[in-house]
């Protein structure tokens, strides 16, 4: 994500659509197994900034994941979350690739 943005990157749009052919190709499989699966988006930021706007900005991270996937046809529920800062890969970020490693969303198949 850019720094202090919802917006995708270059390149997002194709991982959004690699996860939506993985969730879609097996979603027969999943579904028979588990009917009540659901998508679940993790947004995360980097640390600079207030954790209030961090917090914020980490939900609408996620929603946007959910928004993307929903809008390319995804049939199951997708639940957006946000933890801010709080959980970094990367810590301290010394580089600005380390504060790009941070922002992220995670999702995940839970039921």
């Amino acid at each position: 994500f850019k720094t202090g943005k919802a917006e995708f990157t270059p390149g997002n749009d194709k991982r959004v659509n690699g996860l939506l052919k993985v969730l879609t190709d097996n979603s027969r499989t999943l579904n028979a197994a588990f009917p009540n699966l659901r998508v679940t988006t993790e947004g995360h930021t980097d640390a600079d900034g207030m954790p209030e706007a961090n917090q914020k900005l980490s939900e609408a991270r996620a929603k946007k994941v959910c928004a993307a996937l929903k809008a390319r046809g995804m049939k199951m529920p997708c639940v957006p979350s946000g933890v801010g800062s709080s959980k970094p890969l990367v810590s301290p970020e010394k580089t600005p690739s380390d504060k790009q490693r941070n922002r992220r969303v995670l999702v995940q198949v839970a039921k």
